[in-house]
C-alpha cells in the first residue's frame, strides 16, 4: 500500500489577518501546535491495521470490538455509536469495544517526517515524540515578541528578527538618548527632530550647534537678517545683525528725517482724533437739552 501522505499546508490563526495595530500580539507559546493543525506523514508505507475503520486514518487512541475485531478511533467509535448503536462494520446491535494497546505501542515506534518538512525541517522521529519536536523545531510558526508587531515567522528566524529587523523593537536614539520603537527612534523620522543633533547654521555663519540651541543661536547670529531699529518710523531696510550698527550710523540722518515726519503724522492724526471728540460732545450736548438720552437701549 503507498504511503498515505494526507499533510495539510500550515494554518495561520485567524487572528493574524486582522488589523495588527490594535491588539498586543500574545506570546510565542500561545501559537499553540493545535491552531496549526499539524499533520504527519509516515516514513514507510501504514499497513492497513492502523487505519481507523471509519475515518481511513491512522488510528487515535486505538480501539478495537468483540464483535468482529475491527479497529477504530475512539472519537470516530463513539460518534458512530451516537448516530447508531450497530457496529459499522458487522452491524452487530449493542456491541462492546475496549482500548487496544498493542497497537498505542507499536503505532508510538512507527517513524514519521516533521510535520514541516515542506517548510525545510528534515528532522525523523517516533511518532510519539511529535509533540515533543514540535516544541523545538525551527521550522515552527512563531509570533514576533515585540509589542505591535504581530508577524508570523520561522522560529529559527524569530531572534534576529526582533532584535535587528523588526521596526516595533526598542532601541535608543545614539545622540539623545531617548528610548522608543525603532521605527520612531532609529530612523530618519526620528533624524530631522533629535533636538542633539548638530547642525550647521543656516545662515552660514560658520557656527555648530545642537538643534534644540537653534532658536537660541539664531537671535544672535551675526549673519542673520534684522530689521532696522526705526522700521516702525518707515525705515524698510532689512540688515544682517553684523551690520546693523553700521547701518544706524550711517543713516542717522534719514532715520531722524523719517522719525519727524512719523512724529508729525501722529500729531496731524492726533489732532483729527480731538476735533472728531469735540464734535461728538457737542452733539451730545445738544441731545441732552432736548431731553434725549443717546445710545439708551
Amino acid at each position: 500500500m503507498a504511503t498515505r501522505k494526507r499533510q495539510r499546508k500550515l494554518q495561520y490563526p485567524s487572528r493574524l489577518g486582522r488589523d495588527t495595530s490594535a491588539y498586543s500580539p500574545p506570546s510565542i507559546t500561545e501559537l499553540s501546535i493545535s491552531e496549526l493543525e499539524l499533520e504527519y506523514t509516515f516514513v514507510e508505507p501504514l499497513p492497513d491495521k492502523y487505519l481507523c475503520g471509519i475515518c481511513k486514518s491512522v488510528l487515535k487512541e486505538p480501539h478495537v470490538t468483540e464483535c468482529c475485531g475491527q479497529h477504530f478511533c475512539k472519537n470516530c467509535l463513539e460518534k458512530s455509536k451516537s448516530k447508531s448503536e450497530s457496529c459499522p462494520i458487522c452491524r452487530r446491535n449493542k456491541f462492546n469495544h475496549i482500548k487496544y494497546l498493542p497497537f498505542v505501542r507499536e503505532i508510538d515506534e512507527l517513524k514519521v517526517y516533521c510535520a514541516r518538512s515542506s517548510s525545510g525541517c528534515t528532522a525523523k522521529l517516533e511518532y510519539a515524540d511529535r509533540n515533543n519536536h514540535d516544541k523545538v523545531c525551527e521550522y515552527a510558526l512563531v509570533l514576533c515578541a515585540n509589542k505591535w508587531c504581530g508577524k508570523t515567522l520561522y522560529k529559527k528566524d524569530l531572534e534576529g528578527h526582533s532584535q535587528n529587523y523588526c521596526e516595533f523593537r526598542e532601541s535608543t536614539c545614539q545622540t539623545c538618548g531617548q528610548v522608543g520603537k525603532y521605527k520612531d527612534v532609529g530612523t530618519f523620522v526620528h533624524y530631522v527632530v533629535c533636538p542633539d543633533i548638530i547642525q550647521n547654521c543656516p545662515n552660514s555663519c560658520g557656527e555648530q550647534f545642537k538643534r534644540k540651541y537653534s532658536e537660541s543661536h539664531n537671535s544672535i547670529c551675526p549673519e542673520g537678517i534684522v530689521t532696522c531699529d526705526f522700521a516702525e518710523a518707515g525705515c524698510q531696510a532689512t540688515p544682517k545683525r553684523k551690520y546693523l550698527d553700521s547701518h544706524m550710523d550711517t543713516n542717522m540722518k534719514q532715520h531722524l528725517s523719517q522719525l519727524m515726519k512719523a512724529h508729525t503724522a501722529m500729531k496731524q492724526e492726533h489732532a483729527a482724533i480731538k476735533q472728531d471728540n469735540a464734535a461728538m460732545r457737542k452733539e451730545i450736548g445738544t441731545f441732552i437739552k432736548r431731553g434725549v438720552i443717546p445710545f439708551k437701549k
